[in-house]
């Protein structure tokens, strides 16, 4: 992505006179971690001068080099981390009654979680509860008197995100306390939901189409629960996202391997053509404002 960008910024520095505007490029530090955009619009990035759209792009394996895709609304989900520290009391395993079994406890409270998903929210909504550490105990034969879990929770709906922290909280909360423990839930925000600005995909998608014809831009039928720091600038000024594929051909799209694995690959065309496409969605803008 960094490589896209430099070769967009190559593309405008060659015509820099020629330019009716001002072109910002974001090299947007700590996507997978801690977060860059939000840092970089805190620091001012986003004035002097004022930037009026955002556009970016993200590779993606499943599809060939010549196809991208987007959407209208929301793109990405939100995330919070979920941290729930369940206590018990210590006993020996051969008198679990004079103790109260924090992995006991934990093991019901995982199982409840999902039913907000399953139960509490709609199925025409979309919400993910991951619960992916866990650890505690001392001893095979000691009663546990501590549990420690750390997940995720994604959603789509700011007011479906908002009343699933609280229920999970509540929940957690009460299981422990009607199971003869306690539960500590903490949760810590992460990114936002992703929502694409509508006449910033319609005017996406007429660029993306004349560059590379109809059948080569797909709309993506459903957003990601996978988080995406550009939601950030999209919610500061409207903007646009999109995916832009980088396996070699639609036969091996399918069985690419994906993003975030040790086997990941792309084909490097997808370079120059990502710089070329934001060069050309820039144009587009510049031009209207003339």
């Amino acid at each position: 992505h960094i490589t896209v960008l430099l070769g967009a910024a190559k593309i405008f520095s060659s015509i820099r006179e020629e330019l009716s505007g001002n072109v910002k490029f974001f090299f947007q530090p700590a996507e997978e971690t801690t977060g860059g955009a939000q840092r970089m619009i805190e620091a001012g990035c986003l004035e002097n001068p004022h930037v009026d759209y955002v556009l970016g792009l993200h590779v993606m394996s499943y599809m060939p080099v010549g196809d991208v895709e987007t959407r209208y609304g929301a793109l990405n989900g939100a995330s919070d981390d979920v941290e729930i520290t369940v206590r018990g009391r210590k006993a020996h395993g051969a008198s679990p009654h004079l103790g109260s079994d924090a992995i006991a406890i934990a093991a019901q409270l995982i199982t409840a979680l999902q039913q907000l998903v399953s139960r509490r929210t709609s199925p025409l909504d979309s919400a993910v509860l991951s619960i992916g550490q866990i650890s505690g105990g001392s001893a095979p034969n000691i009663i546990c008197d501590e549990v420690h879990m750390e997940g995720t929770l994604r959603t789509i709906d700011p007011d479906t995100r908002e009343r699933l922290k609280q229920e999970l909280c509540t929940l957690s909360e009460g299981l422990a306390r009607a199971l003869g423990g306690e539960a500590e839930c903490v949760l810590h925000p992460s990114y936002c939901a992703l929502i694409n600005d509508d006449a910033a995909v319609d005017r996406t998608l007429k660029v993306l189409r004349a560059a590379l014809g109809a059948e080569h831009v797909h709309m993506k039928p459903a957003p990601s629960l996978g988080v995406e720091d550009f939601s950030y600038f999209c919610n500061a000024v409207p903007g646009a996202f999109y995916h832009i594929g980088m396996a070699p051909d639609a036969q091996s799209a399918p069985t690419w391997p994906p993003i975030h694995t040790s086997e990941m690959d792309i084909d490097e065309r997808v370079l120059p053509l990502g710089a070329e496409l934001q060069a050309r969605l820039v144009l587009d803008y510049l031009n209207d404002a003339e």
